[in-house]
């Protein structure tokens, strides 16, 4: 045990020591043993001590436990004793878990086949269970599902659409997968197994269980995209039978209190109803509440979890929590889920709230109350009413209500009951007609306000004769009495004259009367409704009540139709009294008054006075005609019959009474006449559809209608007229539907349309937003186009969670039912049953699987359920229902009858007494026993198809080619069709015989029976009929031709011409075999002929190409011509344009189309900016001192101003002498005595010290400034210039530089010069070192000019200084002087090789040499005069090899060369070419007869031809490579470090090499260059040294000094820097002993160790630029706003200028006062006036920022970054972008023409630097492949091979140099290898007889005969006298084998030849 301890893991149980020791080898044996001691055990650990260091379980705390030791690598775990004791006790056979390994969407899949979903634990004992489940199965990890109960106070709940888990934690919304990934866990490492990219978990039971989601996560630890495929995570998975969603009790407890009874409320309303008993739900019952209130029919809950909080990022309680109201309600809108506003809120519509009273009696209100029967009021479904259709329910309310119901209704209180629960109290409006009993609310009527069931207790009702209103009153002449009763309130009223209303209270015995009018009551609206109140009815319009808030006309009428009757004199009706309704205008013209009673539904009429005055319009529908006078006219809108496009109440109902009556005539009547309201026809579109009506104008003499009206709610009577009602309602609001409005204009409450939203919050813009339209569903809010919260429509879900595609994944299929909600795409968790189907078993899986019941001989048509039929069986043919039970179907089966279906019969025996007979069959006898014996009648040509009796036929079906041309089927088919091959098909005679013969493919049908059976056909062009079928036309054609289309044929399968497709030929001239030769591709063009392959001697240019220089292999190289000022679109030569387009503000204006010659005309006085033509000129832009006074762009500017110093006049008066009165100064420079009118801009900027003033504010205050080059500010003080310049530098003057400390550019002095290129380190290099000499003087530091003398045996012989006395003692023949006095007298001298001294002169050299055999050289001799090896002259042959003879044998001569070797003096047998020369051809007697080509800096020295070099030998230095001969030798020696290499072995190996000077070859290795320069020294550079480790000459840097005046150590003393100053001398590197103070600082303290630590004084709104001591400042520099008023210096600039909007203040001469100012970019100053700063606003321009404008045009603009105005039109601002570049995108331009920074494409590259050219470079070719992906232009990283090429040796520089396979007598077409061929063509002359592919084409035919293709055998050749043979001799014919007396004359084997003998026969 001891030797795997780390290995193996063994789980210890110590409690107590009252147990034994117990070990166990899982960790799960651990917990559940844990469970078993509760009492005991408090944890699980790993002991060192105890069985080998295995877990055992913990006695004490976590914290005595003894850890486990390092290696193992184990926590203590702390183990949640209850959970593992209810893991034991769970119900884990909840659960089934599957073992096998799925993903997410497959376990969900899986789970779903078996009707079931996966896991979704709801609770903590749901998790306990699920872990058990686990524990028994054995699974470590199992997917699970999510969930989307939302939790309280965690997300906004207005997002259904989101996941959460039991902990209430909201996953991200940005996790892009739809389910999302569930995961519970028993394992210690819950990551085990899992990728590397690890999910998200979070511990739900410490120790215990765990509950996650995947997210992956990057290598940086940021969030991944996530798996959507959910494929990374493959684990087991656990499933659970499909449940509801039921409420998860998580945030809040039940009450414990008396029970409560929970109900909702009105959807829609604000709160509970009052007085009524109820109270809103706190939070701490609102999830209980939700749960137990009955929701209504239909309703199903969705999210269970409770969501209170504020408003979405806000805690401040006033702030409206979305569209909820306060406190506790139902989201009815979406899912029923519960919600508690804590805030402030309004109800958009979408909640319901939730309420609770105690426990009520549940017969309390049944017993007095009345029940809802129907909602269906006529034509109204919206439960805006209520309905009761019997005659004994009117009894029943009227014994209940002790009030008679009449037609027009009474005004009763009563209170609304839902479930037992009250829900609503007020006034309703009830009446009675022939249909029943008819309510609804008499204000304010709401959809949905009842529903069947609903109870309805009645409460008060006024007496007859007067209504309830819900409002206390008040008014004038009010009474007061004292009564007992509402009756004897209501008598009091009665008895007053002018009573009107009463209102009464029972506890105070008190009644009070008022005389109010309509316009009284109207101010009571708001008023609470404390007392009983009743009005008259008749005040209240009576029945007319109810239809205050009855719907306006959806859309306004169109009176286009009839003409408007203008009569003169004032609008009076028919008999001629005045109109006094209406109200007036004020003062309008004619055609706006007319607008304006157009637009007024309620106008009639209006008179006007005049063509503009008082416009008055009128408002009842009398109006008839004028008054006659002349002082006005009458204009009167045409009287509209037309009938409106809505129904209203009393119409709906009016024509319901005309149904049940059977009789529409007193509907009809109404329609035609006047309701006292309004024409019935104008909002009763039934008038329409009912009635037949004429055109009349109701005539109505002497009424006016006018009457004092009570508009309910969102109602308005603006006109004051009673007779057209409440005219005007809310108003209507963008993408909304107002609900409540205070006035007409204002709106106060709304409901967003679908896909708008209201973001502003504003009710008064509506919903102003329109989102994007969601696939699938409807947008609720949206930003930025963009839709953020989206509603699905039923049936389909969010799958990707992409609000790009909406609910794009519908939902499941369910059997017989449509899914409404559904889980994925696989769980529907709500659906709708079709009609007569029904859910029966609970399982959802296999949808509404029960219909209708079935009945015996019968089925029922309509059922409610599945075991009741709500309508009569419909029985089988002769069955019958004579007991009328449904139970037992159709019982009785009665006798057949003729051509019928007997329906009922009776008797014994049994016969039929009704019948139905069958369609087209009649009964005539009246006999049901003969059942139905007539049928249609026979019609001629034709069959009768339908018909209304046997006489009458009304459908009749004709004969073929025959048709019933009269309409009239009586008389049958009377027409037919005239000619042949014609028919009529459609039976239609209207249009006649429209069918002719069938379409055939490849040729006309000339003959047919029908219009689709062809017997004869004509074939087209190269089709032909093969089979002789016409039916199926010409189906055959030509040959199919490779890479060639046939375009003629005289036979099937044949071909006579062809056409080859683009870039082919066909070279061998064989039809047959197609175009077998691939042409090369050319520019702009296709190839249509080649004679080799890859080239072109054919082209068909390309539309606007053109083949000018007339060869075929460039393409067409010519386009359209340039057009100068624009471009050519088509052209019909390279020269001709035909269609062009000018740039803008250019014009072809001679109409040549050859260029746009004509700019926009000259203007006078300035630039025309834009033009319409050249003479019209649109705009123009002014030139300096130039106005245009008239506006006229086409005159220019016509006025000359007078000129001005230093600015320009804008503008000017012309009257008389031209005086400029409006002058802008140039920049900086100002008008400073105020007469610029005069004298202009006289003042410009100061004048300063080395530099110069480019901003100032004012005259002699300088703001910016620009030194002088290589001048520098570095004081910051701008009154004093630029006081700094360029540094010293070594050896030279530093002429440019771009601070005082670096140098950028310099002048070296004489000898010296900057080589490094280093301009900090002066002039580093001298003179060169030159050979035996030194040089004195040099221009440049490679090339001396003046020598020192040379020494001994040394020379400057040529003259050059360069190289020093290069040369040495005289050249001496044979050898080389060693010592000589002169150049030409040499007193010792080495001989060469082969040369001798004898006569020892030196001056002659070594005068002898070898001795020369007979026409040969001496190659090598020991001894003067003798030799040992030759080398024979050119032509010369050493014949007998023979040194003493010779080269004795003269060989003839060569072209090109020399013979190396002949035969005899004529005969050459052997050619030796000479360098540049080659024998192509390979015969000896032409010689070498080819001159090889030239190559760049070598020689060719072989070739295969004049332009093919094989072999080049370099020139010295120079190397070939690329091994590619023909561009010679590319490479020279390489470049080394300081130096030139002078010689080299290759090209990357240098051998000889000149340093620079100061630059040595230390280690002797040239390849490196001059690697070592001067020796380096301490705080000191070394400008001149002989060596690399001596210094001559060197200067010490700033800072330091040489004390020792040694050079090996340099300046080896460092003053120390001190603060703003210089330390100038010092004792040691520590101490300094004297210093310079910078400018403006001073060593106050006289302590030189801390340097100048005193500045200039601090002065109040000023810098101080100059002072004499720390304390006296004697310049200062104001700073911006600021000025020296008093001109003091120690107090500064004490006075500041105002600050001025949008503007800065540039002169001003006392504090707050400004003179001038400076307008901030994108301002101006409109009014000239300062004070208020710049308060126009100039115009946006795109791209740029106008930075000079006037009240409305830009004159001046700064462009963006990148932009251009090219067009140089301000208004349209910068219009051009950097250009486009090839393969890029320039980043950077100097003009919208010059791009000067690029960025590239992938794989294109700017290898020349030129941005403007763009990215010229892609990757390098590829031989026969392409290269996909490359780093630079020279080198390809990944490429790909082109089609039968492959890639063999890994090397991509020669590409794929593989290709296809050589195949015998053919060529290869397609291989997938080098090896194999998969695909091939023989040539012209063979023929694949056995059609294998391993042995190509191995049949070629002789000379004699051809290759038939067709055949695929050898033919003989005709008419070829070469092959003619005598008797004896005679060809086979196959293969072409000769057989010549019985002897095959080829070598072929006699089985080859057996084997094809019967096919030799056959030929």
């Amino acid at each position: 045990m001891t030797s795997i301890r780390h290995y193996q893991k063994h789980y210890i149980l110590l409690i107590r020591s009252i147990l034994p020791i117990r070990c166990f080898s899982t960790l799960e044996e651990a917990k559940l043993a844990c469970a078993d001691a509760i009492g005991l055990c408090s944890g699980i650990s790993a002991q060192s001590n105890v069985c080998n260091g295995t877990w055992t379980l913990n006695v004490g705390s976590a914290d005595t436990v003894e850890v486990a030791e390092a290696t193992l690598s184990l926590k203590t775990l702390t183990v949640d004793r209850e959970c593992l004791k209810n893991v034991q006790n769970a119900n884990a056979s909840k659960y089934v878990i599957h073992l096998n390994n799925k993903s997410w969407v497959e376990a969900e899949k899986l789970c779903a086949e078996e009707g079931l979903q996966l896991a979704t634990p709801h609770s903590r004992e749901d998790v306990k269970a699920l872990t058990a489940a686990m524990e028994l199965k054995g699974a470590a990890k199992a997917h699970i599902g999510l969930r989307r109960d939302v939790q309280f106070g965690k997300g906004p709940w207005t997002d259904p659409s989101a996941f959460y888990w039991v902990t209430g934690e909201k996953l991200e919304t940005d996790w892009p997968g739809w389910g999302g990934y569930g995961l519970a866990s028993l394992s210690t490492n819950l990551l085990e197994g899992l990728p590397v990219k690890q999910p998200h978990l979070e511990a739900f039971l410490e120790g215990c269980c765990y509950l996650g989601y995947f997210q992956t996560l990057e290598e940086d630890g940021t969030k991944g995209a996530g798996d959507t495929t959910c494929d990374h995570f493959r684990i087991p998975f656990a499933c659970q039978p499909i449940e509801e969603r039921q409420m998860v009790d998580v945030t809040t407890t039940t009450s414990t209190a008396a029970p409560w009874f929970y109900g909702l409320a009105l959807r829609g309303s604000g709160s509970c109803p009052q007085d009524m008993k109820v109270s809103p739900v706190p939070l701490s019952q609102c999830q209980e509440a939700a749960m137990k209130a009955q929701l209504p029919p239909g309703a199903k809950r969705g999210r269970t979890a409770l969501q209170a909080g504020y408003d979405v990022g806000s805690k401040d309680a006033s702030q409206p929590w979305l569209g909820a109201p306060p406190g506790c309600s139902l989201h009815s809108g979406s899912d029923w889920a519960p919600v508690f506003n804590l805030g402030q809120g309004v109800n958009n519509g979408e909640y319901t709230p939730l309420c609770m009273q105690p426990q009520p009696n549940e017969s309390t209100y049944l017993a007095k109350g009345i029940e809802v029967v129907e909602t269906a009021f006529p034509y109204d479904r919206s439960g805006k009413y209520f309905y009761f259709p019997a005659e004994e329910t009117a009894e029943d309310w009227e014994e209940k209500t002790g009030r008679d119901l009449s037609p027009h209704g009474s005004t009763q209180s009563v209170s609304q009951y839902r479930h037992n629960f009250p829900v609503w109290s007020g006034i309703v409006r009830v009446w009675r007609n022939v249909l029943g009993v008819h309510g609804r609310r008499e204000f304010n009527a709401m959809a949905e306000q009842w529903q069947r069931g609903d109870v309805i207790e009645v409460g008060v009702m006024c007496p007859a004769g007067f209504s309830l209103v819900p409002y206390d009153l008040d008014g004038p002449d009010q009474m007061h009495f004292d009564t007992d009763t509402l009756g004897g309130c209501a008598q009091k009223c009665q008895e007053v004259v002018k009573c009107s209303s009463f209102e009464f209270s029972h506890s105070e015995s008190s009644c009070n009367t008022f005389s109010n009018s309509m316009e009284n009551f109207k101010a009571f609206l708001s008023r609470p409704n404390e007392w009983i109140s009743c009005a008259r009815s008749d005040l209240l319009r009576g029945e007319s009540t109810a239809a205050l808030d009855a719907a306006q006309p959806s859309a306004a009428r169109s009176e286009e139709a009839y003409a408007w009757k203008k009569a003169l004199g004032l609008c009076v009706f028919a008999d001629g009294s005045e109109i006094t309704s209406g109200f007036s205008l004020g003062n309008l013209s004619l055609k706006e008054c007319h607008e304006s009673c157009r637009s007024q539904l309620s106008c009639t009429a209006y008179q006007m006075e005049g063509s503009v005055g008082i416009c008055y319009l009128h408002t009842s529908i009398y109006a008839a005609r004028g008054s006659g006078k002349t002082d006005a006219t009458c204009y009167i809108k045409p009287v509209l019959m037309s009938c409106g496009t809505y129904d209203s109440e009393d119409c709906a109902e009016s024509y319901a009474i005309a149904e049940q009556r059977g009789s529409t005539t007193e509907f009809c009547q109404k329609c035609m006449s006047s309701d006292a309201i309004s024409l019935l026809r104008d909002r009763c579109q039934l008038c329409c559809e009912k009635c037949s009506m004429s055109i009349e104008t109701p005539t109505t003499v002497g009424v006016n209608a006018s009457r004092e009206i009570d508009c309910p709610p969102n109602s308005f009577n603006l006109d004051g007229d009673a007779a057209n009602g409440c005219e005007v309602g809310c108003p209507k609001v963008p993408g909304a539907n107002c609900l409540e409005c205070p006035n007409p204009s204002n709106c106060s409450r709304m409901i967003c349309a679908d896909n708008f939203y209201d973001a502003d919050g504003n009710e008064s813009n509506g919903c102003e937003v329109l989102c994007p339209g969601v696939n699938n569903a409807v947008c609720k809010k949206c930003e930025q186009d963009l839709c953020t919260v989206f509603d699905c429509q039923s049936g389909f879900f969010d799958a990707d969670w992409n609000v790009q595609n909406g609910c794009e994944a519908p939902c499941p299929v369910v059997p017989n039912a449509e899914c409404l909600l559904c889980q994925g795409p696989y769980v529907c968790k709500d659906y709708k049953c079709h009609p007569n189907f029904f859910e029966v078993d609970g399982n959802y899986t296999n949808g509404c699987e029960t219909e209708c019941t079935t009945f015996p001989n019968g089925h029922c048509s309509e059922c409610h359920s599945p075991s009741t039929c709500a309508v009569a069986l419909t029985c089988d043919k002769d069955w019958y229902d004579a007991d009328g039970v449904h139970e037992n179907g159709c019982e009785v089966l009665c006798p057949s009858v003729s051509h019928g279906n007997c329906t009922a019969c009776s008797g014994k025996p049994l016969e039929c007494f009704e019948m139905q007979c069958d369609p087209n069959w009649f009964d005539v006898d009246g006999q049901i026993q003969t059942g139905c014996e007539a049928t249609c009648p026979v019609v001629d040509h034709g069959r009768c198809t339908t018909c209304s009796s046997p006489e009458q036929c009304s459908s009749v079906s004709c004969h073929a080619n025959r048709f019933d041309a009269d309409e009239l089927p009586s008389n049958g088919c009377e027409a037919g069709c005239p000619e042949e091959n014609y028919f009529n098909d459609d039976q239609d005679p209207r249009n006649g015989c429209e069918a002719g013969c069938p379409e055939v493919p490849g040729g006309d049908c000339k003959d047919c029976s029908s219009s689709w059976e062809c017997e004869s056909v004509q074939c087209f062009e190269n089709r032909f009929d093969a089979d002789g079928t016409a039916l199926n036309g010409c189906e055959a054609g030509c040959a199919q031709l490779p890479q060639a289309n046939c375009t003629k044929c005289f036979g099937p399968g044949t071909c006579a011409v062809l056409k080859c497709h683009a870039n082919w030929a066909n070279r061998d001239g064989d039809v047959m075999n197609g175009c077998e030769m691939q042409c090369g591709e050319v520019l702009n063009a296709n190839c249509l002929d080649c004679l080799i392959v890859g080239g072109c001697s054919k082209v068909q240019c390309s539309p606007n190409f053109f083949d000018d220089d007339g060869d075929p292999l460039n393409g067409c190289e010519a386009g359209c011509p340039n057009v100068t000022h624009g471009q050519c679109l088509s052209c019909s030569s390279s020269s001709q344009c035909t269609k062009l387009a000018c740039e803008a503000n250019w014009f072809d204006a001679d109409g040549d189309r050859q260029s746009c010659e004509a700019p926009c005309g000259d203007v006078l006085g300035g630039t025309c900016l834009k033009c319409s033509g050249p003479t019209n000129c649109t705009k123009v832009q002014c030139h300096d001192n130039y106005y245009d006074e008239d506006g006229k762009p086409q005159n220019g500017c016509e006025i000359l101003c007078p000129s001005v110093s230093h600015g320009v006049c804008k503008r000017c008066d012309s009257q008389g002498e031209p005086r400029c009165t409006s002058v802008v100064c140039e920049k900086n420079w100002f008008d400073a005595d105020d007469t610029a009118q005069m004298n202009g801009c006289e003042t410009g900027c100061p004048e300063l010290s080395h530099a110069k003033c480019l901003s100032c504010n004012r005259p002699g205050s300088c703001q910016k400034i620009t030194c002088d080059k290589n001048w520098f500010n570095e004081d910051g003080n701008i009154s004093n210039g630029c006081e700094e310049t360029c540094p010293h530098v070594p050896q030279g003057t530093c002429v440019d530089c771009e601070s005082p400390e670096v140098c950028d550019k310099l002048e070296c002095n004489k000898n010296y010069f900057d080589v490094d290129g280093a301009p900090d380190n002066g002039c580093e290099t001298t003179c060169p070192r030159v050979v035996w000499a030194l040089c004195l003087e040099c221009r440049q530091p490679d090339v001396c000019d003046k020598l020192t003398s040379c020494p001994p045996n040394h020379f400057n012989f040529d003259g050059d200084n360069s190289n020093g006395c290069e040369s040495v003692c005289m050249n001496v023949t044979g050898g080389t002087c060693t010592s000589c006095t002169t150049l030409d007298n040499c007193k010792a001298v080495k001989c060469f090789n082969n040369s001798f001294d004898t006569d020892g002169n030196a001056s002659n050299g070594c005068e002898e040499s070898c001795s020369s055999p007979l026409n040969a050289d001496c190659v090598s001799c020991e001894e003067a005069n003798t030799r040992d090896f030759m080398k024979c002259h050119r032509n010369y042959y050493d014949a007998d090899h023979k040194m003493s003879t010779g080269c004795e044998v003269l060989c003839p001569s060569v072209e090109g060369g020399s013979c190396a070797a002949c035969a005899d003096v004529d005969t050459c047998t052997a050619v030796q070419c000479d360098p540049g020369r080659a024998n192509a051809d390979g015969r000896t007697e032409n010689g070498c007869e080819v001159t090889c080509p030239s190559v760049a800096h070598g020689l060719c020295v072989r070739c295969g031809g004049g332009s093919n070099c094989t072999a080049v030998h370099c020139d010295e230095n120079w190397f070939n490579l690329d091994h590619n001969p023909m561009n010679g030798c590319e490479v020279h020696c390489p470049e080394v470090p300081n130096g030139v290499c002078l010689g080299c072995s290759s090209a990357t190996t240098c051998t000889s090499v000149s340093c620079r000077a100061n630059f040595f070859d230390v280690d002797g290795d040239s390849s490196n260059g001059c690697e070592a320069g001067c020796q380096a020294l301490p705080n000191a550079m070394c400008s001149e040294c002989s060596s690399w480790d001596s210094c001559e000459k060197y200067s010490c840097t700033k800072g330091a000094f040489d004390f020792d005046g040694k050079a090996d150590n340099g300046c080896e003393v460092r003053c120390p820097t001190l603060p703003h100053g210089n330390c100038t001398d010092c004792s040691d590197a520590a101490t300094c002993t004297d210093l310079e103070c910078e400018p403006n600082f001073f060593d106050a303290d006289g302590f030189v160790y801390n340097g100048c630590e005193a500045g200039c004084p601090e002065l109040p709104g000023a810098k101080c630029v100059r002072c004499g001591s720390p304390g006296s400042c004697s310049q200062l520099q104001c700073l911006e706003n600021f000025w020296d008023a008093d001109g003091l210096v120690e107090n500064g600039c004490e006075g500041s200028c105002p600050d001025l909007p949008m503007a800065k203040c540039t002169r001003c001469q006392e504090p707050g006062i400004c003179h001038a100012m400076n307008c901030e970019p994108g301002y101006y100053d409109a009014d000239g006036t300062v004070s208020n700063g710049c308060e126009l606003h100039c115009p946006l321009l795109p791209h740029a920022t106008c930075t000079k404008c006037d009240a409305s045009t830009c004159f001046q603009l700064t462009c963006e970054k990148n932009w251009f105005d090219k067009d140089h039109s301000v208004e349209n601002g910068c219009e051009m972008q950097c250009p486009w570049v090839p393969h890029g995108s320039c980043t950077s331009c100097s003009s919208a023409d010059f791009c000067s920074s690029v960025r590239c494409d992938k794989n294109y590259f700017d290898e020349d630097g030129d941005a403007s050219n763009g990215c010229e470079a892609g990757c390098p070719k590829v031989p026969n492949g392409h290269c996909s992906s490359c780093n630079d232009a020279h080198s390809c990283n990944i490429y790909t091979c082109e089609v039968n090429h492959f890639e063999a040796d890994g090397n991509a520089s020669n590409g794929c140099e593989r290709t296809c396979p050589k195949v015998q007598g053919g060529h290869c077409t397609a291989c997938q290898s080098p090896l194999h061929c998969s695909s091939f063509t023989c040539h012209a002359d063979s023929l694949d007889v056995d059609g294998l592919v391993d042995n190509g084409c191995e049949v070629t035919c002789d000379p004699c005969t051809f290759a038939n293709k067709t055949r695929n055998a050898c033919q003989h050749k005709q008419y070829a006298p070469s092959c003619l043979k005598g008797d004896e001799t005679q060809r086979t014919g196959i293969s072409g084998l000769w057989l010549h007396n019985g002897l095959v004359k080829r070598c072929v084997s006699l089985s080859f030849i057996q084997e094809f003998y019967g096919f030799i026969m056959y030929l």
